[in-house]
């Protein structure tokens, strides 16, 4: 095995570290952009800059051929680490997120294993799939810089860590001028210079030529779509030109993980219900959207159009990690300040038209007069209406259980408040209540059987129970501030534990008016609205009170040896250099002095010795063999004082076999 030393030109150094660390940063930040958690972009950035500072502290404290030994062994038990502990950091439970979950996962436990070329390079693997991974998601604009970047970094570091290699196989081989690598035809070769500038290369033409690619691709474009990952409760709205039978929002899914994340801020006159998507069609399952021939007409316009003395008010959106394409807003939105980059979806909800980042938004929204209380469902709606009125098959038991409950009430408002009250007694919240059996419908096994569930059950069965009494209904999913927190600027602090889901019914002279079944619920201990079940391991007391500190004074430990390490280095290397070049001017001297002339400035010292051999004579093959031990001392990184020691011994010879010589030169 190759020895080599800590400052051997054939390791790793700090400029791999540094290409590797930007190649991951820049990896992490476009996916975490992507997958909408922008707050955790700088704590999963930040982690893995400090792996990739503890792997070189390692690279320079522990000896190489260790090094290389366990690197590969601590990464494979970190990427196992990383496969088995992959904690959910995002706002929601999706199988979508799985992988890119891990991948990231895997690229900042990994940064703390890469202690040679191998496991440096290897990180280029989940960078890879995570930056193809958000190129298809599609919500991040910065994809291609990052990637453009990334690429940069890695084709410098495959072509330095292949440099690396030449410069081992050549020691391995017996050569040990490996400096003449870098020199005349082979500095091409051997550097990564030729790889940096395909790289450049790529980018220029692809910047360059893109525009005309994709204008030539055009008529083909859109054949192939892909949905970015959204939340399990808060989806895209589907808009279908016909009926649709695919399940889009599914209920009764088991055991709910929330987090404490922040999505949004909310400047608003009081807590509001905040639509991202809304669904007529019920299945077994869940929610879908079912839309008549005519979906072009605006179900919001003429729901704003049935206030009777409507007032409005003014409120403000600021996104900090939005999950979906679905973009929060209060009812009814009646002007926003800039609309270039949200779509209206004609039923009350907005959903981004591209990627990136969302927009911060103001506006104003309606409301019916605020003494007003509606009595009577709109039973004269268009027929784009009907969707809303439908019940599905083998809905019976739900609708008697309706039918007894209203069986006093006078009027529909009556009527929708029996109905709440029904499911506020008979029912209990509960976030980790177990999932509907297989092939069971989820709204009779909650209401006649389970009787706890959280709130997508309880706003489905508030749908179909007032649908089967004759007031048109829909599902809703967004948001709602239960826990009334605001921040320092007084805007309500929207979080993932705040995602909700509603009823809305449909009155004259109201529009659709909140129905929200869990507001009188009895909630099962630890697991009311608005709490979070999911605590993520950097927020946890342990991370940041424990391991943090623990961390930051390891690593101020390790910077202050590397600190101590370079600098003796350093003494050590500026000392052996004077006693270097000290005798290495006694060697100049010595030979100027035979020869009779000084060595000329466009002269190596090889050149010299060799145009010299005549005047020195017998001392000429000793000339060289000092000169070759110069040339070795002088361009090492480091001498050692054996070396030192040999190099005076040797010139000590010469100086004697240049006095030896017969009739020497004098000067």
């Amino acid at each position: 095995m190759i020895q080599l030393t800590r400052n051997d030109p054939q390791r790793v150094g700090a400029l791999d570290y540094l290409l590797t660390g930007t190649m991951i940063a820049v990896t992490v930040y476009a996916a975490t952009q992507s997958l909408g958690v922008l707050n955790y972009s700088s704590a999963f950035v930040s982690a893995a800059l400090i792996g990739c500072l503890f792997s070189y502290a390692v690279t320079r404290l522990m000896p190489a051929d260790k090094a290389s030994l366990l690197s590969g062994i601590a990464y494979a038990a970190i990427g196992a680490f990383a496969l088995f502990v992959n904690p959910n950091f995002l706002p929601e439970d999706n199988p979508q997120l799985v992988m890119p979950r891990f991948l990231v996962w895997l690229l900042v436990t990994g940064s703390f294993a890469m202690w040679q070329d191998s496991t440096l390079l290897f990180q280029a693997v989940p960078c890879v799939a995570l930056l193809a991974l958000v190129g298809v998601y599609d919500t991040f604009k910065g994809a291609v810089l990052c990637f453009f970047l990334f690429l940069l970094c890695l084709a410098t570091l495959m072509g330095r860590a292949h440099s690396r290699l030449m410069m081992k196989q050549a020691v391995a081989s017996g050569f040990r001028r490996v400096e003449m690598l870098k020199e005349s035809q082979w500095r091409w070769v051997a550097g990564p210079e030729w790889a940096l500038g395909s790289a450049l290369a790529v980018v220029i033409i692809s910047i360059l030529g893109a525009p005309y690619l994709q204008e030539s691709v055009q008529g083909i474009a859109g054949v192939v779509k892909f949905n970015p990952p959204v939340s399990k409760d808060i989806q895209k709205p589907a808009i279908f030109s016909g009926p649709s039978d695919s399940v889009t929002s599914k209920v009764g899914q088991g055991p709910r993980s929330l987090t404490s994340t922040i999505v949004f801020y909310a400047t608003l006159d009081h807590p509001r219900y905040m639509r991202v998507a809304t669904y007529n069609n019920y299945m077994l399952g869940g929610w879908g959207q079912r839309n008549p021939d005519g979906v072009g007409d605006n179900i919001s316009q003429y729901a704003r159009g049935q206030m009777k003395n409507p007032l409005t008010y003014q409120f403000k959106i600021e996104p900090v990690a939005l999950a979906t394409t679905g973009y929060p807003m209060p009812a009814e939105v009646s002007s926003l300040s800039d609309t270039r980059a949200l779509e209206d979806v004609q039923d009350g909800t907005w959903r981004l038209k591209g990627g990136g980042p969302a927009p911060s938004l103001s506006g104003t929204a309606m409301q019916p007069e605020a003494t007003l209380v509606p009595t009577k469902a709109d039973r004269e709606m268009p027929a784009r209406f009907e969707p809303y009125t439908v019940l599905p098959p083998r809905s019976y038991r739900v609708a008697q259980l309706a039918e007894d409950v209203t069986a006093n009430a006078k009027t529909d408002w009556d009527k929708a408040n029996a109905i709440k009250e029904e499911i506020d007694r008979r029912c209990k919240y509960n976030l980790f209540a177990a999932a509907t059996p297989e092939r069971r419908d989820p709204v009779n096994y909650f209401l006649f059987e389970s009787k706890e569930g959280y709130c997508d059950l309880f706003a489905s069965s508030m749908v179909l129970m007032a649908r089967s009494v004759g007031i048109p209904a829909r599902y809703v999913t967004g948001y709602y501030p239960v826990r009334d927190e605001k921040d320092g600027q007084g805007r309500y602090v929207i979080r993932s534990s705040d995602a909700h889901a509603w009823a809305e019914l449909f009155f004259e002279d109201a529009g659709w008016v909140v129905f929200d079944a869990t507001e009188g619920a009895v909630s099962v201990p630890g697991s009311a609205r608005g709490d979070a079940t999911v605590q993520l391991w950097f927020e946890t007391f342990w991370f940041r009170f424990i391991v943090i500190p623990a961390a930051m004074v390891a690593i101020g430990y390790l910077l202050y040896g590397l600190q101590n390490l370079i600098k003796a280095a350093r003494e050590t290397k500026i000392e052996t250099s004077l006693k270097t070049a000290r005798a290495y001017r006694r060697f100049e001297t010595m030979l100027r002095r035979a020869v009779g002339h000084p060595r000329r400035l466009s002269q190596t010292s090889r050149e010299y010795v060799d145009a010299s051999k005549v005047e020195l004579g017998p001392a000429y093959e000793i000339a060289q063999q000092v000169n070759t031990l110069f040339e070795e001392a002088l361009f090492s990184p480091k001498v050692s004082e054996a070396t030192l020691n040999s190099l005076e011994a040797e010139s000590d010879r010469l100086k004697k076999a240049l006095d030896s010589r017969p009739n020497p030169k004098k000067r």
